[in-house]
């Protein structure tokens, strides 16, 4: 996708967005709960065979319903992001040290801050 574009760039999805993508797509407890464990553990293709196991039980149910559409999105989601879903130093790879004074944080810091005002504001507490 973008590694095209940006020759040497190191390309990683924001855990913030993975879990909220199968948090969303996957509607049965147990397969979500299983699924947020295997990307936790880094077990990427185990992942994915649960993912398509999840949409194939999903598709011999009903027929075409919502709940199989998701599972669809979702497995498209993971299968072309496979490479982007490991954090970059599980797969060996090394980031030049920041400059004295700068703090760098882990992803997904800004989105979560981000989450947690919006739902402060929405229940009306404003601690924001």
């Amino acid at each position: 996708m973008h590694d095209e574009y940006v020759a040497g760039a190191i390309m990683q999805l924001d855990r913030f967005h993975v879990v909220e993508s199968i948090r969303q797509k996957a509607v049965h407890d147990e397969a979500k709960t299983e699924m947020l464990r295997l990307l936790r553990e880094e077990k990427i293709d185990e992942l994915l065979e649960h993912a398509q196991i999840y949409l194939d039980m999903l598709s011999t149910v009903e027929g075409d319903t919502e709940e199989e559409k998701k599972a669809a999105e979702l497995k498209e989601y993971l299968e072309n992001n496979k490479d982007r879903l490991s954090r970059y130093y599980l797969r060996g790879i090394e980031i030049p040290k920041p400059p004295t004074g700068v703090l760098c944080k882990n992803m997904g810091v800004q989105e979560n801050r981000n989450c947690i005002m919006i739902t402060f504001r929405m229940k009306g507490k404003r601690k924001c």
